[in-house]
């Protein structure tokens, strides 16, 4: 008698245990990465979806995000890296993820504009971000500046990288310091449709991002953005390909890319086309 109910108090333990466990992807998750967000941004208030991206990505699930231009697909990214650097710092806020000290998230670009007004948005919260590509790293030099990839090693949060940085010395070097490999939580991608329209033409180096998660910590999750993600199962199969991720192993977020708050005008032309002004347009 005495063996059967200690064995139904067992059960009874571990179901409970089961019940209770803490994941984010949840109400109390959604609530906590809310709370822990409000505390670093108050006035910034994250949509539901971008909450319900990240608290998959805190779970440790890769993220496919093709929502419309404007969004807030960025916060994808930025949102994740905060949470961790929180958590990080204050592992009490929640005892059943883990993330290192100073957790760092790598964003791949596909141009050097995005990189820029990246580096410039991330400032304007908080957050310590470095651009590299050919045009920085010639800036840099120029300047006589402390070499961007050693700058890179510690005290930056956020990493843009142009695909071609991933394949250059630097950035190899980079990755063979432990202080920054450790570190690595998250690898973004942006504008992922541009992999196979790029990637299999001009620019070769794109292909590169499905390697790199052979390269980085296992641990390392992927985030994939896009506005213009075609409902073609073969160009989004060759999306994922090279992105890395395998088709149901991650949270796939689509919202319509509609844009209900923009107008096609027509004006007639009158100056000419070699001209540098047109009234006709302002």
């Amino acid at each position: 008698m005495r063996a059967t109910t200690f064995a139904f108090w067992v059960l009874l333990h571990m179901l409970c245990h089961t019940t209770l466990a803490f994941h984010f992807y949840s109400p109390e998750g959604f609530d906590l990465a809310r709370k822990i967000l409000l505390d670093v941004l108050p006035n910034f208030e994250p949509h539901h979806y971008q909450i319900d991206g990240i608290c998959k990505v805190l779970l440790g699930i890769d993220l496919v995000a093709s929502t419309p231009t404007g969004s807030g697909k960025t916060g994808f990214l930025f949102l994740s890296i905060l949470v961790m650097i929180a958590i990080a710092k204050n592992p009490g806020l929640c005892r059943s993820v883990k993330f290192p000290l100073n957790p760092v998230i790598i964003v791949v670009c596909p141009t050097n504009s995005i990189e820029q007004q990246m580096v410039t948005n991330m400032a304007a919260l908080g957050i310590t971000a470095l651009s590299i590509n050919a045009d920085t790293i010639a800036a840099a030099r120029i300047a006589g500046d402390q070499d961007l990839w050693t700058r890179a090693r510690e005290g930056v949060s956020m990493l843009i990288l142009g695909p071609e940085q991933l394949i250059s010395p630097g950035f190899r070097a980079l990755l063979s310091i432990d202080s920054f490999y450790d570190r690595i939580c998250v690898l973004g991608v942006d504008e992922i449709h541009l992999l196979v329209q790029w990637g299999l033409t001009f620019r070769k180096a794109f292909l590169q991002i499905g390697l790199m998660r052979a390269r980085l910590p296992p641990r390392t999750l992927v985030i994939g953005l896009t506005a213009t993600l075609l409902s073609d199962t073969k160009v989004e199969d060759s999306i994922y390909s090279i992105l890395g991720v395998n088709r149901g192993e991650f949270h796939l977020i689509r919202r319509s890319n509609a844009r209900y708050d923009i107008q096609i005008l027509f004006r007639q032309l009158y100056s000419g086309l070699d001209g540098w002004y047109f009234p006709e347009l302002a």
